[in-house]
């Protein structure tokens, strides 16, 4: 996969707005000393998101060859994207607990989040079920 800094923001971005939504939900965690550290992390992850975000609506509605450059680096990187959202063998209990939403929320408000991110730019999305996780 090219490393050039269109995949590397898709790649910052999608991931931060995961971890970002991970956080969001883990503040509330019935797990009080967890919920309280997610909180604390959530507005750090926030300016990463708002960040990658920025660059992906300008480069996604500039020039031809930005945006080109930008579906490609987009195409390529959501099937890496969509395989980090894994559950563990322990995430029945976690979410029995009300510790942790879960990865199947997780990915569903990601999803959702990235469809409305990108509905921002001249950018198009696959249908989401045909892309398979690596």
């Amino acid at each position: 996969m090219p490393n050039s800094e269109f995949y590397v923001l898709q790649a910052q971005g999608r991931f931060a707005e995961a971890e970002a939504l991970r956080f969001e939900m883990l503040c509330q965690s019935s797990y009080q000393p967890l919920a309280e550290l997610a909180r604390k992390i959530k507005g750090e992850l926030r300016y990463h998101t708002m960040h990658a975000n920025y660059w992906l609506k300008k480069l996604g509605t500039a020039t031809e060859e930005s945006k080109a450059r930008m579906q490609q680096s987009l195409n390529e990187l959501l099937p890496y994207a969509v395989g980090i959202f894994e559950e563990s063998e322990f995430e029945p209990e976690l979410i029995k607990e009300n510790i942790f939403a879960g990865e199947v929320d997780l990915k569903t408000k990601w999803k959702d989040s990235v469809t409305e991110i990108i509905s921002g730019t001249e950018l198009f999305l696959s249908d989401w079920a045909t892309i398979k996780p690596i």
